[in-house]
């Protein structure tokens, strides 16, 4: 009789064991799952998020070779990417990708396989063009059907391990029912078994133990689950910082000219229009200056572009040393010519300013090698200061200042010219 007892226990805990399993399984192979299926999602548009930003400072910089070179890298680097496009302002495709005979299907896009973003210019906002990207679906359709036919498998083996536990039960001795009760109110979300280990020496007593093991070292892998799912999401945290500062660091490299150091003419003329409004509301004198390197070209074809960007950096410092007022500003205004605003300064002040420029220049020295040094370099200054008004629109001062500095080429260089006539408008 013993003998039959301990083979009916042996199928009891087979029986319940299955059905444990089972049940945790499927929960696991549903929540793995969902998580595999987030996870995806959010590298795919962590990739798209990464590209974008790059791709939208090439194409403000009329750079469409690098973004063919770059964007070719990352599909050479991301194998699941199955097609890329990107597209200009009018819709016209400027890059495509596409990997083996694979395209896009538009009526199979999913959030998990297809991203696009639309591509801003980081200053004026507006629409240069999209990009988007097609993945393929291999890794998680390959997951999807391993998962359901797990999720199946382990659904059915628990129910009919439940179904035999539960006729098989109802036979045996009142403790072995009270167990089982314990166990069907199990719920794994709590983590807390309701059953405390036995005393007990009998069948009953091994079952009730060994489940408890058991359900321990499920609640092991839910919390290794639970672990798992934290280090993801503080990966993608992590990963969202360092957009972040790549993103700030694109911001001051579309502000600033990479060789000079100063600001570019794009937040030239940001500033230039902030400067203008606010003389314009305080009824304040606005002076403009346009200066530009004496016989530079014959610097580049006498001792070649690197020594002229010496130059360059060389005369930015000293200009960027000559502002005195934090609300003084120069830039670099394209090739050797620089501008420079003065708010609430008059024509005497930028005069004064420009004087103290050219002494600067004549201290300046530049060795070419040990024996060879550049001739003085100089500068020729135009002028231009006038109280801004309702009429009066901020470009033509900046054309009197280019027709100053015209004037002040013509009268042999390294002058200053103040323009004096009225204001074309």
């Amino acid at each position: 009789m013993r003998a039959t007892l301990e083979l009916k226990i042996i199928v009891y805990v087979i029986l319940f064991a299955l059905f444990i399993i089972g049940f945790q399984r499927y929960y696991l192979s549903i929540t793995m799952h969902d998580e595999f299926a987030r996870a995806k999602q959010s590298k795919n548009a962590l990739l798209i998020d990464t590209v974008t930003p790059i791709v939208t400072l090439n194409m403000a910089l009329g750079l469409n070779a690098a973004n063919k070179e770059y964007l070719d890298e990352i599909a050479s680097k991301n194998s699941d990417i199955k097609h890329m496009e990107m597209l200009d302002t009018d819709d016209n495709v400027i890059y495509t990708f596409i990997r083996y005979p694979a395209t896009l299907d538009p009526d199979k896009r999913t959030q998990l396989n297809f991203c696009s973003r639309e591509i801003t210019d980081p200053y004026s906002k507006n629409r240069i063009g999209s990009i988007a990207i097609d993945f393929f679906e291999h890794d998680l359709q390959k997951m999807q059907k391993g998962y359901r036919d797990m999720a199946l498998f382990t659904l059915i083996i628990s129910l009919i391990a439940m179904i035999l536990f539960l006729l098989l039960l109802k036979q045996e001795f009142k403790r072995l029912k009270q167990l089982s009760e314990d166990v069907l109110s199990y719920n794994p979300a709590e983590r807390e078994f309701p059953v405390k280990p036995s005393d007990m020496h009998d069948e009953v007593g091994i079952i009730q133990n060994a489940v408890i093991k058991m359900v321990d070292r499920i609640n092991r892998y839910a919390h290794e689950l639970d672990e798992t799912n934290r280090l993801l999401e503080e990966k993608v945290r992590s990963r969202t910082r360092e957009l972040e500062i790549v993103n700030q660091q694109l911001e001051r490299l579309s502000t600033t000219d990479t060789l000079t150091g100063l600001p570019n003419r794009r937040h030239f003329e940001h500033r230039y229009a902030q400067i203008w409004e606010i003389a314009k509301r305080s009824k304040l004198s606005v002076s403009v200056i346009l200066c530009d390197i004496d016989h530079f070209k014959k610097i580049n074809d006498t001792y070649g572009h690197p020594v002229g960007d010496i130059v360059l950096k060389k005369v930015a410092e000293i200009l960027r040393g000559a502002l005195k007022r934090s609300t003084d500003f120069t830039a670099r205004f394209g090739g050797e010519e620089f501008i420079i605003i003065l708010p609430d300064a008059d024509e005497a002040h930028a005069r004064e300013f420009c004087e103290i420029i050219q002494r600067q220049m004549q201290k300046l020295s530049i060795a070419i090698d040990e024996q060879t040094a550049l001739d003085a370099i100089t500068f020729s200054f135009g002028i231009t200061s006038v109280v801004p008004t309702e009429d009066l629109m901020p470009k033509h001062v900046i054309k009197q200042a280019d027709d100053a500095l015209y004037q002040a080429k013509e009268n042999g260089r390294n002058t200053v010219f103040v323009y004096k006539g009225p204001i074309c408008l």
